[in-house]
């Protein structure tokens, strides 16, 4: 098996991603029992707040590392050409 060399932005970049991803499936773990609908009306709120801070933080990614829409398609084709051969 050959490995891919990461540098370190990109291994930050791949933890604080698992990070989020281990905190949005473990805090329903950690929330009181209380819980109640009252206080989930503005879940909606939170989750497009988030997700345009999730969209501007990428866009910023992509320029300040010069990605283009064609090397990210580059890029998946890649990736999709690595796990047929898998």
């Amino acid at each position: 098996m050959n490995a891919i060399a990461i540098r370190p932005r990109a291994a930050a970049a791949l933890v604080l991603a698992s990070l989020a991803g281990l905190v949005a499936f473990c805090w329903p773990l950690l929330a009181d029992a209380d819980w109640t609908l009252e206080r989930s009306r503005n879940a909606p709120v939170y989750f497009a707040g988030l997700l345009l801070v999730v969209l501007a933080w990428s866009r910023r990614l992509a320029l300040a590392w010069h990605l283009s829409t064609t090397s990210v398609r580059r890029l998946c084709h890649l990736v999709r050409n690595l796990q047929r051969q898998q």
